[in-house]
């Protein structure tokens, strides 16, 4: 949009309208701060770019701290697995040592649920390892990468109102975090999935242990 010497009643109007405008929509700057220059921005407009530009900054903040929170939640996970593959590898040393106490000569029903026991700690053990499985995921927008935002949001270097620039490079931050925090994001729920399945697998496991332990304990002594 140029604002040609149509007389200051049509400027006043297209700056106007592009501050309703900015209210609906805050990913738009002001036209009007971008056809004055800023020694020349009334208060109110200058108080509105201000506000366009704050609001996009709390949002990328927002993402800063949503990538944190996924971070965090993604040591805890595998935290948690490592503590699903030592409980799985006691349960099943806990089941080879009573397998050895019963007899050999006939395969009766505890060794089968000895047996299957076995077979759902090692699918366990599978799971929970699969979780700590190194995953690639996007990193956020810094060094090399922010140089480039910045680069792009600049220009050509051709004379580019500061508010605009300022709003591009956010905006160029934003786009990078989002993808960063919707990459962990998604191996995050692949690796939940993993440990939930292998946590069940093994939860699995006591009742046929138990069973076996009652049945050795009070029936066949």
């Amino acid at each position: 949009m140029h604002a040609r010497t149509d007389g200051r009643g049509l400027m006043k109007a297209e700056i106007t309208g592009a501050l309703n405008d900015s209210k609906r929509d805050p990913s738009k700057v002001t036209v009007g701060a971008l056809i004055t220059p800023p020694e020349q921005l009334t208060s109110a407009e200058k108080e509105e770019t201000d506000l366009t530009i704050k609001i996009w900054r709390d949002v990328l903040d927002g993402y800063k701290d949503a990538y944190d929170q996924a971070r965090d939640d993604w040591k805890s996970l595998d935290t948690k697995a490592q503590g699903t593959v030592a409980i799985a590898g006691i349960f099943i040393s806990g089941i080879i040592s009573i397998f050895r106490q019963l007899s050999s000569d006939v395969l009766d029903f505890n060794h089968l649920l000895l047996g299957f026991s076995i077979l759902n700690s090692g699918v366990a053990v599978a799971l929970a390892a699969a979780t700590l499985w190194i995953r690639r995921s996007r990193i956020p927008p810094a060094g090399v990468e922010a140089r480039s935002l910045a680069d792009r949001a600049i220009g050509s270097g051709q004379p580019v109102h500061p508010l605009e620039t300022e709003r591009a490079f956010v905006q160029e931050q934003i786009t990078g975090w989002d993808a960063s925090v919707q990459s962990i994001r998604a191996e995050y729920t692949k690796k939940a999935s993993r440990l939930l399945y292998s946590q069940i697998l093994l939860l699995a496991v006591v009742a046929p242990v138990v069973i076996v332990l009652l049945k050795v304990l009070l029936i066949d002594w």
